[in-house]
C-alpha cells in the first residue's frame, strides 16, 4: 500500500515531535499595559519632534 502522507511528515520526525510540543501562547490582555505602551510611544514621537526643533538635543548629541 502506498505512503498517503505529505513527503514532509514522512521524512522530518524531528518536525512532527516539535510540531506536537508547541502551543500557542497565551495573550496578554491587559488594558494597563496597552495604555502604558501607548503612552511611550507618544513621548517618543514627542520627544522626537521636539529634539528635530533644537540645534542639540538632549543628549548632547549635534543634530546639525
Amino acid at each position: 500500500m502506498p505512503e498517503t502522507r505529505p513527503p514532509s511528515t514522512r521524512y522530518n520526525p524531528i518536525i512532527n515531535r516539535l510540531r506536537g510540543r508547541t502551543s500557542v501562547p497565551v495573550t496578554e490582555e491587559s488594558i494597563l499595559l496597552r495604555v502604558l505602551v501607548q503612552a511611550l510611544v507618544i513621548v517618543g514621537i514627542i520627544a522626537t519632534d521636539l529634539a528635530a526643533e533644537t540645534q542639540m538635543s538632549f543628549w548632547a548629541v549635534p543634530l546639525r
